[in-house]
């Protein structure tokens, strides 16, 4: 089921979710969301689709998604999100890929897991460019897979971090500063290869 936004629609969301998924196979395509508290929000989704919407300062997080495998985020735009701007947790497979995310209150993209000692396999992040977050950009926690090809300007915290093994990180560009990316002090066996950190970055 493909939920496709006519031309210049715009879903004022009343500080509730502007979009709830809670079913398998769907996809949610090209709409413009404001005043929300989540911008869309998915449980227990399979194969979720979320493409080429925009999300203007929702509340909490722009995009979150729990316990859904396979998803792909792709193409969208998040801008000012009080908390996250785009969250996967619990959510195995999930393809985060060509997002722009802006001025995010905490972590630009996340991917974690809630249940204890759990990890989510499998996850890709990939080909999207973060600016002007407060807390870090990429964030994997409690998760791993790929990190790569990747721009990430921020003006606080971590560009990259991760703290569980194994997590490729590659041909990320990195500005700003803080910007090197790090690993919580556990012992990693992320590969960083060919990222790229700014010359006036602090290390």
């Amino acid at each position: 089921v493909t939920l496709l936004a006519d031309p210049q629609v715009t879903i004022m969301a009343g500080g509730e979710n502007g979009v709830l998924v809670e079913h398998d196979d769907i996809t949610i395509e090209g709409f413009r969301i404001e005043n929300a508290r989540y911008g869309i929000r998915a449980d227990r989704a399979e194969r979720l689709q979320i493409r080429s919407n925009e999300i203007v300062e929702p509340t909490n997080t722009g995009i979150k998604i729990t316990r859904s495998s396979e998803g792909i985020v792709d193409s969208n735009k998040v801008h000012g999100a009080a908390s996250r701007g785009i969250y996967g947790t619990d959510s195995p497979s999930l393809y985060i890929r060509n997002n722009l995310v802006t001025a995010s209150g905490d972590w630009a993209i996340q991917v974690d897991t809630a249940q204890g000692a759990a990890v989510v396999h499998g996850t890709l992040v990939a080909f999207n460019t973060v600016a002007q977050f407060v807390k870090g950009g990429i964030r994997l926690a409690n998760a791993t897979g790929r990190v790569r090809d990747n721009i990430v300007v921020g003006a606080g915290g971590a560009g990259i971090k991760t703290d569980t093994a194994p997590v490729d990180v590659h041909h990320n560009n990195i500005f700003g500063p803080n910007s090197l990316p790090a690993a919580d002090p556990a012992p990693v066996a992320a590969r960083l290869r060919a990222s790229t950190a700014s010359p006036s970055a602090s290390r």
